[in-house]
């Protein structure tokens, strides 16, 4: 069984809570204002929301490049739907924080580029924000509260799935770092010996006596010079 993103990120109710402090999401107003979102705002307006999402995606030449690699637009489109519909529903929970870590870190594996990620996480919120229905855009309070929580709850997603994709890029390239050692001490290895014998190629062993030569004559060298300027001071 797969170690869950929560515990290889260390994301215990200590560390949530503070990540909840730093998006500006503590206090419970702001579970108001997720169940306020997803009434007026996503449910109504979900589909919507999506295809102008993705039209606006498939603009992008990186997008269709990996949407023709990896899926199908309607399977994107119904997980996107997924995951607006859950869009601050019960945010303060690990399981929340597991689902975004976890969207970080399909978007490696698939190689969606980092660059995407600001410029989606603000089309999220232009789209959401430009859906906030006329009944609660008249009063201002009411209005400006849910800009703001719609800011924050995208933005505390975007962190969530940047710092998995970030550690996934990290740990590939360790990986690849690793491999690209081992493949050069192999190398180095038979270069050095006889891949029949195990034993050392002839080549290593007239160049290593060429190198044990040239450095007994440097060493010769630097004796007979010292010795020079010994013999001169004494005179």
């Amino acid at each position: 069984m797969s170690q869950r993103l929560c515990d290889r990120y260390k994301f215990d109710d200590v560390k949530i809570a503070e990540r909840l402090d730093l998006t500006g999401l503590s206090g419970e107003h702001n579970y108001a204002l997720a169940t306020q979102l997803l009434t007026n705002v996503l449910q109504p307006n979900v589909d919507a929301i999506v295809d102008e999402f993705y039209r606006s995606l498939t603009q992008n030449r990186d997008f269709n490049k990996i949407v023709h690699r990896h899926s199908r637009l309607s399977k994107l489109k119904l997980a996107q739907r997924k995951y607006l519909l859950g869009l601050g529903r019960d945010y303060g929970s690990k399981q929340y924080f597991e689902d975004r870590l976890r969207v970080g870190a399909v978007h490696h594996r698939v190689g969606v580029p980092l660059s995407l990620y600001h410029s989606c996480y603000c089309l999220i919120q232009n789209l959401l924000i430009d859906r906030i229905p006329a009944e609660l855009t008249a009063s201002t309070d009411t209005y400006a509260a849910l800009i703001q929580f719609i800011i924050r709850i995208t933005s505390l997603d975007m962190s969530l799935a940047i710092e998995a994709y970030c550690s996934d890029r990290i740990a590939s390239l360790e990986h690849s770092l690793n491999s690209a050692r081992g493949e050069e001490e192999e190398l180095r290895k038979s270069l050095r010996t006889d891949s029949l014998t195990q034993v050392y190629s002839r080549n290593f062993v007239l160049n290593e006596l060429k190198r044990i030569v040239s450095e007994s004559k440097e060493k010769r060298q630097g004796r007979e010079k010292g010795e020079s300027q010994e013999g001169r001071r004494r005179c």
